[in-house]
């Protein structure tokens, strides 16, 4: 099918000629400016980012970047109000938009400024399946299934439960990355005016890989007890009610891999008590039920 065949089409018929048969990406360009006219949620979208302040004052300070077709980057875009980020959008027609910093001045402007820098942007999280890669049986690389977004579940609810309850962050949006996982941006002012040593210090809190190795205990030490962030986000884990299908979806607790995961038991008597329930039985659901009943 042409583009010219293509554009032939109502909207809605458009939109399931591109997903029916699979993503075809020569139909993109057809496709955005119906997206972008109809579809772009604008006032929304201005309403979030100006955070109840007017927006020539605080959405005119924000850089956008639009990404083209070829990777093409255009930098430093910025809208004093609704009407002219809607006209430009739908002119250039990105394929993809890319949402900056707050910045001391309007971006589009920032070569008349010497003092031009960010002064505020959201703090966000983002969780990607390959993260998992190293305890993910069923699949791996940019390869997802269904079993995969398990983990993604327990993590949101893991990650949300603690930027919370830890950090007492209110204004929490998680969204689809529109690849492997979720992104979760948090626009409490707080965090907006976070500093970079601010946001490290909040990603390191969180951060339970110190090298290459697991801390279960916090600033790399080893001594119980465990660091309070770990067990609640255990405890969220275990209450999730996703776990319990992972550990036998993943294969984890089949006897082979159940023996390795032993091997990083830090309490001896522990680990010869499992290792020995482990062998008498046959299935990695009944090694799981013992598993429960040790914690």
């Amino acid at each position: 099918m042409t583009s010219s065949q293509f554009s032939k089409f109502p909207l809605s018929d458009r939109y399931s000629l591109m997903t029916s048969s699979g993503y075809d990406s020569s139909l993109l360009d057809q496709f955005l400016p119906e997206y972008y006219k109809r579809i772009f949620p604008f006032k929304p979208y201005v309403k979030w980012l100006s955070y109840n302040q007017k927006p020539d004052e605080y959405f005119a300070k924000r850089e956008f970047a639009f990404i083209l077709e070829g990777d093409v980057h255009l930098r430093y875009r910025s809208f004093d109000n609704q009407a002219d980020f809607e006209t430009e959008l739908c002119k250039v027609n990105p394929h993809k938009l890319d949402i900056g910093a707050v910045y001391s001045h309007k971006p589009k402007d920032c070569k008349r400024h010497s003092d031009f820098k960010a002064i505020e942007r959201e703090l966000v999280f983002d969780i990607d399946l390959t993260d998992y890669d190293g305890v993910r049986r069923c699949c791996s690389e940019a390869t997802v299934c269904e079993k995969c977004w398990r983990f993604i579940s327990v993590a949101v609810q893991v990650l949300d439960k603690l930027l919370e309850e830890h950090f007492g962050f209110k204004a929490r949006m998680w969204v689809f990355s529109g690849r492997r996982g979720v992104h979760c941006w948090i626009g409490d002012e707080k965090a907006r005016k976070l500093t970079n040593a601010g946001r490290s210090a909040v990603a390191e809190y969180l951060s339970l890989i110190v090298g290459e190795k697991l801390d279960i205990y916090g600033s790399g030490k080893k001594a119980l007890p465990v660091h309070p962030m770990i067990e609640a986000a255990f405890r969220v884990a275990l209450d999730s009610g996703e776990v319990d299908k992972m550990v036998l979806e993943q294969g984890w607790l089949e006897l082979e891999p159940a023996l390795s995961i032993l091997e990083h038991c830090e309490d001896p008597e522990l680990r010869v008590t499992l290792q020995s329930q482990f062998e008498e039985v046959d299935t990695a659901d009944q090694r799981w039920q013992t598993v429960e009943a040790s914690i």
